[in-house]
């Protein structure tokens, strides 16, 4: 089967039985954390007859200018994946979006000299941006099939909400930098998940993980048991355990052993 004619699932996601069960207590959490910053703007808006809020608006009409700049950059400095172009991963992007029960984002690839990959919501536009050098170190390792956990993995932010308006309520609790990262953290655990059950093939998922941590060729000879003992021998040490509150995303080699034990976490 060719890389544009491949097939996937067509069951739909059940987003909430995917979600980390840890995501609802972080959210939960920081929703603490920013409800006297916003009790405070309130009081503040109060106390001068609602003229702050002009300075509410003016900020946020400058964010949504630098929006609009910088949809303008990726327009214009990246190349939508269309039904004309690339066609492999527009298939997957019409797949995953259907069963996610979201509107297709559009999907931009862009070379920027890093192994990554990220949805954004610019101007009220929902968008996934894949970095070149994730995409083509995925297809060096193997097919255009193995970009598929990239791409689920970013729409799954939007799937679950992680761009929607209520996340920027949030915001306001990030003060509290510890909560904000757990619940970073826990969103990046939701989205690996949602994306295993996408795809569905824990191989490619397994393979896609690895890619990221040890690079295209070393990963075709890394044994991915061996990397989850390594994982499981350090994960309970102090340090391991400090780091682990200053990171916005988990360990990749957490995430291997996610990928690995898709079929016991997620009963598939």
């Amino acid at each position: 089967m060719s890389d544009e004619t491949m097939q996937w699932p067509t069951e739909h996601i059940d987003l909430e039985q995917l979600r980390d069960p840890n995501e609802a207590s972080a959210k939960m959490f920081l929703a603490i954390m920013a409800a006297p910053v916003a009790l405070f703007m309130v009081f503040y808006v109060l106390i001068t007859f609602g003229l702050i809020l002009f300075l509410f608006g003016f900020i946020l009409a400058m964010q949504h200018l630098m929006q609009l700049f910088a949809l303008a950059y990726i327009k214009t400095n990246a190349i939508e994946v269309t039904a004309e172009q690339h066609p492999a991963y527009h298939a997957m992007n019409q797949n995953f979006s259907g069963r996610l029960g979201i509107e297709m984002p559009a999907i931009y690839i862009i070379r920027q000299g890093v192994f990554n990959a990220f949805a954004t919501k610019l101007a009220g536009k929902r968008m996934v941006v894949l970095y070149s050098e994730a995409v083509d170190a995925l297809i060096e390792g193997g097919q255009e099939r193995d970009v598929a956990f990239l791409i689920a993995h970013e729409l799954a932010h939007h799937g679950l909400g992680h761009l929607d308006l209520p996340e920027r309520f949030l915001v306001m609790g990030k003060w509290f930098v510890w909560v904000a990262l757990w619940y970073s953290r826990c969103r990046e655990v939701s989205c690996d998940r949602v994306a295993l059950a996408l795809i569905r093939d824990r191989e490619l998922c397994t393979r896609a993980v690895v890619n990221m941590t040890i690079g295209t060729h070393l990963a075709k000879t890394t044994s991915v048991e061996a990397a989850i003992t390594q994982w499981r021998r350090h994960k309970d040490e102090f340090f391991v355990k400090y780091r682990t509150l200053y990171s916005t995303h988990p360990h990749n080699l957490y995430r291997v052993e996610i990928a690995q034990n898709a079929l016991r976490h997620l009963g598939f």
